[in-house]
């Protein structure tokens, strides 16, 4: 049988950061026209609540100006809504607008400082991050019997633009497509090597958040649980004021799964993952 899945990708974090977020959210189906239609709403849904952020903060947070404007514009729809820079109020109005298409939320965190380096390789951290997610929820989706091992699965990825990765519009850029293919063959090098999942057909796209809403969702999503590691880590910064609340009303609104990259790094992270056990 023939199975399709599109993973949408986005993280949160650094090198030098406590935690490193990597998540978004997947649809799948033995039908892409199906994925193609929900995809649609998702977008849909995200831009028309941003618009409504937009005019509101423009109405009603001249204070935070700096954080929605550029300095040379007068227009208050010229800076990409991101979770960073939303008000406590416009976060609990998006999530309240959001609406389940049959997207299902996943986000797989690491403690940075429990990592056993002489340095953070972030880019390697990442591409195992993205396979552990992959592998557990194929695997989920097998136990539950919505596909099997050997189904030909294609597996469409993806990821928002990543910083080292040039902005370049050349799909033929040596470098850019390097760093794509390289995460392509990692994961399809981790899957034949080490799964049970053989006949997966594997393509890794690049997105730009600014025009991509779907990618904008994955923002939202992976800076709410980055945003309620830190504090839970004992964060005082106002910007984290009630994330678990936040987090707790998303995940309650979309399936939502939670993984880790190691097991003991859950003690430290544990309040978050009961967050999402609590709906599971």
């Amino acid at each position: 049988m023939r199975r399709y899945i599109h993973f949408f990708i986005d993280e949160s974090g650094n090198a030098k950061s406590d935690f490193f977020v990597v998540g978004g959210f997947y649809l799948q189906s033995d039908d892409p026209s199906e994925i193609e239609s929900a995809k649609y709403k998702i977008a849909s849904n995200i831009t028309k609540t941003e618009k409504s952020i937009k005019k509101y903060r423009f109405l009603n947070e001249k204070d935070l100006i700096n954080y929605y404007s550029r300095n040379n514009t007068s227009s208050h729809n010229d800076k990409e809504v991101k979770w960073n820079n939303m008000s406590y109020q416009n976060k609990n109005y998006l999530i309240d607008k959001l609406k389940n298409n049959q997207q299902h939320n996943f986000v797989i965190a690491s403690n940075l400082k429990k990592w056993q380096a002489d340095f953070i390789n972030i880019n390697a951290i990442y591409n195992m991050m993205v396979f552990f997610s992959l592998e557990r929820i194929l695997q989920n989706l097998a136990n539950n019997h919505k596909l099997q091992a050997n189904d030909q699965i294609t597996v469409k990825i993806y990821i928002d633009q990543r910083k080292d990765i040039p902005k370049v519009k050349d799909k033929n850029a040596k470098n850019k497509m390097f760093k794509l293919y390289g995460l392509e063959d990692y994961l399809d090098t981790c899957f034949y090597n080490q799964t049970k999942f053989k006949n997966l057909n594997i393509t890794v796209n690049q997105l730009n958040s600014i025009s991509s809403p779907v990618i904008r969702y994955c923002d939202y999503f992976v800076g709410c649980v980055s945003s309620t590691f830190s504090l839970f880590n004992g964060s005082k910064k106002q910007w984290f004021s009630n994330s678990d609340y936040l987090l707790d009303k998303f995940v309650k609104k979309i399936d939502s799964r939670c993984f880790s990259t190691l097991k003991k790094q859950q003690k430290s992270m544990k309040k978050v993952f009961e967050i999402f056990e609590n709906y599971s």
